[in-house]
């Protein structure tokens, strides 16, 4: 889906795109319907709350892209993700505002009635009302085990919560907030080893925690920098996602953390979205390459026949970082002279870099100037305030920002100068005192 209303499809063996199917809307998510007993495969495109189900490969004489199904009826606020159950034929989709619904694809009419493997009539005896219900917490993301057993959801509180499928009800929460992580380094507990920094390593992440949590503070539903995913391994028993500490894999069965990764890494590495590939060593006719053949020969020395050893890659990206990053079994290749963690960016990414942020720096700017108005509530009476943002936007940006985030609130005036000033606006005040009281 792209800004200019249009729909692209790519192919990704030859990495270039097939099919580009202009819209007469703005479309939001989409995720392609597909199964063993479905003819043909449908793109599901979302349009605010509704969704329309579209086969962009139909040829027809109208240069109108007419949708097969509309559905307007199962949704009343914009839809926000999308994630296809093949398996059960059960399209999940998630609103703005965290409303979970089923939607069957499995009759010849899209939106009939549900799989037979679905235990639940009403979804009040789910939890699928709960971010719902929590009209704070978003949802960032969702991730479908290949099973199609469970889902798992990465919210804004920095929980995951990975529900039944079958059931709608939550089986595990995972908690990733900040809070957590800083009462486990405090721990004594031998269980909270494991995720131990170095106190001050571990407050430079806390601090990027805390600076990049809510990016725009007045959007509905807020828009957070640190949104990340989940995924999941073939066996449908281990989660994988990326923390503050590191990526962690989780173990569901035994509702246990089996490994971190990257905990060691550069402090400065906040990874964020996450992909894996399971595959396995396949020997071809050309030459293989140092560390493939040194995975092979490790995997002989342990008895193990090569061809049929995983050789798995989690793929991972980091906040504010231009470059992706591959975890593997594999031993780097010693005679590679390329610095990794060093080299110097692209003259043109580091000119792009450059642009995005002079940008940045003019919206915020242009955000602040003009006349604004503010009230200051005290128990002496309403004091009444002009912000002039076109000859101090520096000032007006910083004292705006305070007051939404409520850093004066039930503040005391800390100094009273009779006839001359009062001030405020400390939040390290505990006592006020004067030079001159007043009456």
């Amino acid at each position: 889906s792209a800004h200019d209303q249009s729909l692209k499809i790519y192919d990704i063996a030859s990495a270039d795109m097939i099919c580009m199917q202009m819209l007469k809307f703005l479309p939001g998510v989409c995720e392609w319907i597909y199964s063993k007993r479905h003819s043909k495969k449908l793109l599901a495109v979302s349009f605010g709350n509704q969704l329309l189900f579209f086969d962009p490969f139909k040829s027809s004489d109208s240069d109108e892209f007419i949708p097969e199904t509309t559905l307007t009826d199962y949704h009343t606020h914009s839809i926000s993700r999308l994630v296809y159950n093949s398996k059960y034929e059960t399209l999940i989709t998630v609103t703005e505002v965290g409303g979970i619904e089923y939607i069957s694809t499995s009759s010849e009419e899209i939106g009939g009635e549900l799989n037979s493997a679905i235990q639940f009539e009403l979804k009040s005896d789910t939890d699928l009302y709960y971010y719902v219900s929590n009209k704070n917490i978003f949802i960032h993301s969702i991730s479908l085990s290949p099973d199609g057993s469970k889902f798992a959801i990465v919210s804004t509180d920095r929980h995951i919560r990975v529900f039944n499928f079958f059931t709608g009800k939550i089986l595990v929460t995972l908690d990733e907030s900040l809070p957590t992580m800083t009462l486990a380094q405090k721990s004594d507990n031998a269980a909270y080893a494991p995720l131990k920094l170095d106190a001050i390593d571990f407050g430079r992440r806390s601090a990027t925690e805390r600076k990049e949590l809510v990016l725009e503070t007045n959007s509905f539903p807020k828009i957070h920098q640190l949104e990340f995913n989940t995924t999941w391994d073939e066996s449908n028993h281990f989660l994988i996602y990326p923390t503050m500490l590191g990526i962690k894999i989780y173990n569901l069965f035994t509702q246990s953390l089996s490994l971190l990764l990257g905990k060691n890494e550069t402090s400065d590495l906040r990874f964020l979205g996450v992909a894996l590939f399971q595959g396995k060593i396949i020997p071809k006719n050309h030459e293989l390459d140092p560390a493939t053949l040194a995975f092979r020969a490790r995997a002989q020395t342990e008895g193990k026949n090569p061809d049929s050893e995983e050789d798995p890659l989690l793929i991972c990206g980091s906040l504010k970082k231009n470059r992706f990053y591959i975890f593997s079994r594999r031993l780097p290749n010693e005679n590679d002279e390329r610095d990794i963690f060093n080299e110097r960016p692209l003259k043109d990414d580091s000119l792009s870099a450059q642009e995005n942020e002079k940008t940045i720096r003019q919206k915020q700017a242009s955000m602040y100037k003009g006349l604004f108005k503010a009230t200051i509530f005290t128990v002496r009476g309403d004091i009444e305030l002009e912000l002039d943002g076109n000859l101090c936007p520096k000032t007006v940006e910083n004292f705006v920002r305070l007051a939404e985030n409520k850093i004066f609130h039930n503040m005391i005036f800390h100094r009273v100068i009779r006839g001359e000033l009062i001030q405020t606006g400390s939040e390290k005040s505990s006592e006020a005192f004067t030079d001159q009281q007043p009456d």
